[in-house]
């Protein structure tokens, strides 16, 4: 037959449960911090041209959704819808000649059209 511990040896173990967690816990928290901020967030500028225009293209169709929604919702006015879906034409030509022949200047105008 086992015996069975001293009571203040059970209730020793218990009580330092919390503090093995809480300590595990500020390790994990500060081994998050302790990455460099831009290892996984690159900004746009620093990425290929070729991908710049890609992600662009997925800028332009989550801005045309927006568009669509406001366009939905009919709280606009006939010129302010006109605007609106010319102005969506023309961010779509721009940033499909982007993809085709990616530049700088290119990338600029598209994101200048989208806004």
């Amino acid at each position: 037959m086992m015996k069975r511990p001293p009571a203040s040896f059970d209730r020793r173990r218990r009580s330092g449960r919390p503090l093995v967690l809480t300590l595990a816990g500020v390790l994990a928290m500060a081994g998050c911090r302790a990455t460099a901020p831009d290892a996984a967030v690159r900004p746009m500028e620093q990425l290929p041209l070729a991908l710049q225009a890609y992600l662009s293209i997925d800028t332009y169709f989550i801005a045309q959704g927006m568009v669509s929604g406001r366009l939905a919702s009919g709280h606009l006015k006939q010129d302010q819808a006109r605007d609106l879906v010319a102005t969506t034409l023309y961010a779509r030509h721009l940033a499909a000649e982007n993809v085709l022949h990616p530049t700088e200047g290119g990338e600029r105008r598209v994101q200048v059209a989208i806004q």
